[in-house]
């Protein structure tokens, strides 16, 4: 008696695509505000490969304005700090900014209240996203034209503080 493995296989190829299915369905409910927010171009860069350049803002102040400068609601001057593309654990940071659940989507930060402190610069050829946090590492914005929109990212604020400070992005006395 010769039997027949189609019924295994159809089985098998129907389990398969169930699988898909649910985890396409899965990212796509724990990534869907945060494309929206960050926007196609800048979700893009920052999920992918791409360069990324941290530098620090100050407030500009017209006697010393040595860095590039920036509106953000307010004058501030760019100081690059390093080039972080291949810095340990990116992927993953990447990752976490991408996620849903790590932002307060209720809140509504006003940007020019902000005392923005950090940026980093995503960067694919001439496309670029810049990306800026507050002091305490709890809100963050994208710097768009017209302004910047700012998001609390208060859920990974503990988080980005010990990411930053573990690869000397930033001073351990952050605020906390």
């Amino acid at each position: 008696m010769k039997r027949s493995g189609t019924k295994l296989v159809m089985g098998l190829a129907c389990l398969a695509l169930a699988a898909g299915l649910a985890s396409w369905s899965y990212r796509y409910g724990a990534t869907h505000e945060s494309t929206q927010f960050w926007g196609s171009e800048a979700a893009s860069l920052i999920a992918r490969p791409s360069e990324v350049e941290f530098f620090s803002l100050q407030l500009a102040d017209s006697a010393e304005d040595s860095g590039e400068s920036l509106d953000l609601g307010r004058p501030y001057s760019a100081t690059p700090l390093r080039e972080i593309t291949q810095q340990r654990g990116m992927v993953h940071f990447r990752h976490a900014l991408m996620t849903d659940g790590n932002y307060l989507w209720a809140s509504d930060p006003e940007p020019n209240e902000i005392d923005w402190r950090w940026g980093m610069r995503f960067q694919d050829g001439q496309i670029q996203a810049l990306v800026v946090l507050a002091e305490d590492l709890a809100t963050i914005g994208l710097v768009a034209e017209g302004g910047v929109r700012a998001l609390s990212c208060q859920p990974m604020a503990e988080t980005l503080r010990d990411y930053f400070q573990n690869v000397n992005l930033v001073p351990a006395s952050t605020q906390q």
